[in-house]
């Protein structure tokens, strides 16, 4: 029976190409399993396929393997293609066989039978959405996010081997917690994680996925969203800042704010804040800057905002042409998509900013999402548990890298943005 898409969204499936134009660089997957066609472009075939393509060979009706997905405006989509038989051009067949997997290899119901060349097993679909069965008897455990992504709103865990092999362990936004859910905050890579694992017709599933605070060592140099919980009286007065990432407040000095927000006093308490943490000196909480912006605090902000751009170049993490889109940017969009940009293991960090950037676009475009006023909606009642057992190691690129360079340029009500040098 085939269930909807967004049901089997992470999961790898098999159908045919129903039908994809070389000219337009789009087509068309559909399968026994899932309801409706879903829609793919050249990209999300292999390399090798898209230049066979162009060169005349017919993909409509070949077999293949793919990734469920879903687009924020509610589109089903077919990801990580994989041809499963050889393409031919009419006489002759040299096709060679592809030695590149999807990274969810290990989450394939069913191989490719062998029998008939071109046949195959009909997959079974699985709605992960549906309870499974409870593992380690309903214990929660730690765990570290594998991957995210914001756009797609699904990822995998891992769990310590003491607990058991349980692999990759899929993590969907809809089994995220009130604090992760309701407030905004997206999971990155490296984030450790408390959460149950269920087990749905063989594929594990995390459940109930709650942040696990860390102490501020862990986030040395990185942004993180949060909101003020003091603040002196006096322009150069300092205060404290509280991240549900944290195990702790952190202390900040007035110089760290914008004078708009030292100014206000004990008003800025409750009030969202980005902020970088720095362990190495008195004041953890540094770079503090607004999370949301009023139209007359732009001005402000560009500045501010032009200060981290060149930090950034300053220590290679955005080349020219990344620092020139970055400061046509509108302030708010750069500030509010810090946070959850880990861009220091990425392999070309300036590729992997502007690629976030131009994606943060497209999901306030799919929401239709407008500017908003500066307000004061801090956090919820948070209790959550210590420190994590166990640590990340080795590097990662996070799960939501871009390969290619973002959209320079915002356009606002018909006219380009224009930054202040």
């Amino acid at each position: 029976m085939a269930i909807p898409v967004s049901s089997g969204i992470g999961q790898n499936f098999q159908g045919i190409i129903k039908s994809y134009n070389v000219v337009t660089g789009y087509g068309f997957v559909q399968s026994d399993s899932l309801d409706g066609d879903l829609f793919f472009v050249h990209k999300n075939l292999s390399k090798e396929v898209s230049i066979k393509a162009a060169s005349g060979a017919k993909l409509q009706g070949q077999k293949v393997e793919f990734t469920a997905d879903m687009s924020d405006d509610g589109k089903a989509l077919a990801t990580t293609i994989k041809v499963l038989n050889n393409i031919s051009y009419g006489k002759g067949n040299n096709q060679r066989s592809h030695d590149k997997f999807s990274a969810w290899d290990n989450w394939k119901s069913n191989e490719p039978s062998s029998k008939g060349g071109n046949n195959f097993k009909k997959q079974k679909a699985v709605d992960l959405t549906q309870p499974g069965e409870p593992q380690l008897n309903g214990d929660r455990v730690e765990g570290l996010v594998k991957s995210y992504s914001p756009e797609s709103k699904w990822g995998f865990a891992k769990v310590d081997p003491s607990y058991g092999d349980f692999g990759d362990i899929f993590v969907h936004s809809t089994n995220l917690d009130s604090v992760l859910s309701e407030d905004g905050l997206l999971l990155r890579e490296g984030d450790a994680i408390e959460l149950n694992i269920e087990n749905c017709e063989g594929k594990m599933v995390a459940r109930g996925v709650s942040l696990i605070p860390q102490e501020a060592s862990m986030f040395d140099g990185l942004w993180l969203k949060g909101v003020i919980t003091s603040k002196a009286p006096g322009v150069k007065s300092g205060g404290s800042i509280y991240s549900p990432r944290l195990t702790e407040e952190l202390q900040f000095s007035g110089e760290e704010l914008p004078l708009s927000i030292s100014k206000m006093g004990n008003n800025a308490v409750n009030m969202e804040v980005i902020f970088k943490v720095s362990t190495q000196v008195e004041w953890a909480a540094t770079n503090i800057n607004y999370f949301r912006l009023s139209n007359n605090l732009e001005r402000e902000a560009q500045g501010r905002v032009n200060i981290i751009i060149s930090e950034l170049e300053a220590n290679n993490y955005a080349d020219p042409d990344c620092v020139r889109k970055l400061k046509m940017t509108r302030p708010e969009d750069f500030l509010q998509l810090l946070p959850d940009l880990y861009y220091i293991n990425a392999e070309n960090p300036s590729s992997f900013i502007l690629g976030a950037l131009s994606r943060s676009r497209k999901r306030e475009k799919g929401s239709g999402r407008g500017s908003a006023n500066t307000g004061n909606s801090g956090y919820g009642n948070y209790s959550g548990k210590g420190k994590g057992g166990w640590e990340s190691k080795g590097k990662g690129n996070g799960g939501w890298e871009s390969k290619g360079k973002g959209n320079g340029g915002w356009e606002k009500g018909g006219k380009r943005w224009g930054p202040y040098y």
